[in-house]
């Protein structure tokens, strides 16, 4: 992920979600999500985020957070603070980490 290697990881969390699905939990979408958002991937991660909701996998603090983070890195604060609004309306708390890249 951080070695810029993205469509390696995708595809290999996609294997992994094929063939064990039962082990791609909210942790393991949230690592792929920061790979992409690592990576100026900020479409993939999106694409993920559903992806993690549609498969019953709900969004939680560090999935929020790391959005906001790959919105900041490409300078897009309004789409950071959408996120930070959805995470409030999701019932998560903004804590110093939301709020270091959208002040």
């Amino acid at each position: 992920g951080q070695r810029g290697d993205v469509p390696r990881a995708l595809s290999t969390f996609d294997k992994l979600r094929e063939t064990q699905s039962r082990v791609v939990d909210g942790m393991a979408y949230n690592m792929i999500i920061d790979a992409c958002c690592s990576n100026k991937r900020i479409d993939d991660a999106l694409r993920l985020a559903e992806e993690m909701e549609a498969s019953g996998v709900k969004k939680n603090h560090v999935t929020f957070n790391t959005l906001m983070k790959g919105y900041c890195q490409l300078g897009d604060l309004e789409s950071a603070k959408r996120t930070m609004a959805e995470m409030e309306a999701a019932g998560f708390v903004a804590d110093a980490t939301s709020f270091s890249c959208v002040l």
